[in-house]
């Protein structure tokens, strides 16, 4: 068999679509003498694959191509430039400097993706390597939470993981016993819901193009299917599993709704339609049997107050965010420098514990703490110009625009609660790919 750039090229971005939620990585540099994940600088497997692919990428770069992106994303280089400006009132230049660099790499790695590896790559088979990676992390979440602690796979990046330990993410049953949570190789099971969520409607999607009657195949189809949910579950990350039934819900409903009609590869909305309720009664049977077999822990993880912890501190955090602004009108207009929300919390709040210094809970709450209300409202037209281009490329793909728009729309609200799309590896990935997938091909 020759091996061609073009072979090379196809591997290596099923290999980073498969492996990128592997937490291996090389720590190079640390702001604290204890390990914290957004002070830090890392080499990530993902990253060298990413890099990989814009190495092969330039080769195909023509000018052309250059000014076609830079004409049409300029706002891109506005919400840089911004970022950069934060640097003047950064208390860790370091940080800053480290923050720059990521966001230099995810704008490159969102303008690849649109640009690019749209054209370039099979859709079914990306679709199925992330498929493939996020059953493999299911599993290793499922043995996770039935033995209580990691399973102990270090080369693919799993951290220790006991009860015990602080920082490691439990609840309490109803006995009061501690349960882990979910981890896969994630750094949270809150990201480990998030994608399997994203696997789970890249798998809707494979099954309304490709579903078989076969006995055999709809074994595997409803095997996948049940492992990625039961994995999802099992991270037990409420507003991830609230958001993401809402949005199956209403996606359910509005498939039948005769104005969503289309055709896929030949097949009638009607098909379409067989195919998905094959698809949402799996969804039901699961989620029925996990419930009735789980109910004393998922009725703990439903108990919520305003005293649980993790309520109490996204207050705290978002109180404190909102606090960062000093100039006129106590607006924050220039932001506390990318990546420093932690640096200048830490000094804000002398008192506050360090391994309780964290980013606040909400990506748009701290784009502004780090980078102003200007940030923030760059960051909200980017959004906007992708909303646009979605509606615009699924114009005549109804079916198409009701399954990545209730993914784009899940995306955007869990944005709200969580900041793991802005500060975590693999959130980013998800974030600015999920992004480019929703503006369409170039």
């Amino acid at each position: 068999m020759i091996v061609t750039y073009a072979r090379c090229e196809r591997w290596l971005w099923y290999l980073f679509l498969a492996t990128f939620a592997w937490q291996t990585r090389f720590i190079f540099w640390q702001a604290d003498t204890s390990f914290i994940e957004w002070r830090s600088a890392a080499l990530y497997v993902s990253d060298v694959c990413m890099l990989g692919l814009f190495l092969f990428w330039a080769r195909t770069l023509s000018r052309d191509a250059f000014m076609k992106m830079f004409s049409e994303y300029k706002i891109l280089g506005v919400f840089l430039g911004i970022a950069l400006f934060s640097f003047i009132n950064a208390p860790s230049l370091v940080i800053g400097t480290i923050g720059v660099i990521r966001l230099i790499q995810y704008l490159l790695f969102f303008l690849y993706l649109r640009f690019h590896a749209w054209h370039r790559f099979s859709a079914d088979m990306s679709a199925l390597a992330v498929i493939v990676g996020a059953v493999a992390q299911a599993l290793l979440g499922i043995a996770q939470f039935v033995l209580q602690h990691d399973v102990g796979i270090r080369w693919i990046g799993e951290t220790l993981l006991r009860t015990d330990m602080r920082g490691v993410a439990v609840f309490y049953n109803l006995a009061g016993e501690k349960i882990l949570r979910a981890y896969g190789t994630l750094p949270h099971p809150n990201i480990l819901a998030a994608y399997l969520m994203v696997a789970l409607w890249l798998l809707a999607w494979l099954w309304v193009r490709h579903w078989s009657w076969n006995t055999r195949a709809q074994v595997v189809w409803h095997s996948t299917a049940g492992l990625l949910l039961v994995g999802m579950y099992l991270t037990f990350s409420r507003t991830i599993i609230a958001v993401w039934m809402f949005s199956a819900v209403v996606g359910a409903v509005l498939m039948f709704v005769p104005r969503f009609s289309a055709y896929v590869r030949g097949s009638s909305l009607g098909e379409i339609r067989r195919r998905l309720r094959a698809f949402f009664a799996t969804l039901v049977i699961v989620s029925v049997g996990f419930t009735a077999l789980a109910w004393p822990l998922v009725a703990a993880r439903l108990t919520l107050s305003r005293s649980d912890e993790a309520v109490a501190l996204r207050i705290k955090y978002t109180s404190e965010a909102i606090a960062s602004g000093t100039g006129w009108l106590n607006i924050n207009w220039m932001g506390v420098g990318i990546g420093n929300f932690t640096t200048w919390l830490a000094g804000y709040d002398r008192l506050l514990p360090a391994h309780l210094v964290q980013p606040v809970h909400s990506i748009y709450v701290l784009v502004y703490a780090e980078m102003g209300i200007v940030g923030l409202f760059v960051l909200l037209l980017l959004l906007w110009s992708v909303l646009k281009n979605f509606w615009k490329a699924t114009t005549h793909q109804p079916v198409l625009r009701l399954g990545l728009g209730a993914l784009v729309v899940s995306m955007l609200i869990i944005g709200l609660f969580d900041h793991f799309y802005w500060t975590l590896q693999q959130g980013r990935i998800l974030w600015w790919a999920t992004l480019a997938l929703a503006s369409g091909k170039a």
